[in-house]
């Protein structure tokens, strides 16, 4: 006949013990990222409904140039490649080039009125007028994106 110590009995109790504390903790975790998922979402449906939407007011379209306005078309075919600081490297076109001058730009230069600009031609003005209208301090047209004149990006 066998006597069986307390000891494993204390021992089967805790570890059930145990069980059920991980178990509720990893239901409680479960509980809360449920609820939080359904603030977001209940905030998100009450905000659309209730909060003012300035975006959908505004759809007046752009302000485009009169027909009696002059509009001379201008393109950009002249690139120059240098350096930020203006330095000319010969190494332009290779990995590391202008490294230590700030990095690589290029300039876009006018077909009329000797402007130059450092946006890619996507944001480049179609009109001489809208150019000069655009034309930043330091001599150069900023970026043309259907706004108002602003700074131009920097160019990587």
């Amino acid at each position: 006949m066998t006597i069986e110590s307390p000891r494993p009995a204390k021992r089967r109790r805790l570890i059930k013990t145990k069980r059920a504390l991980i178990t509720g903790a990893k239901w409680t975790s479960y509980a809360l990222v449920v609820a939080f998922a359904l603030g977001w979402i209940t905030l998100i449906i009450w905000g659309n409904l209730f909060w003012d939407h300035d975006d959908e007011k505004a759809t007046e379209p752009a302000a485009k140039p009169s027909p009696t306005e002059p509009s001379t078309p201008i393109t950009w075919p002249t690139i120059t490649r240098q350096c930020r600081d203006g330095w000319n490297s010969p190494s332009i076109g290779q990995p590391g080039a202008c490294s230590w001058h700030g990095g690589v730009i290029t300039i876009y230069h006018s077909s009329l009125g000797n402007l130059a600009t450092l946006c890619p031609p996507v944001g480049q003005p179609t009109t001489l007028e809208r150019a000069q209208a655009l034309l930043a301090a330091d001599g150069t047209v900023d970026c043309d994106f259907g706004q108002t004149p602003g700074p131009a990006p920097l160019a990587s």
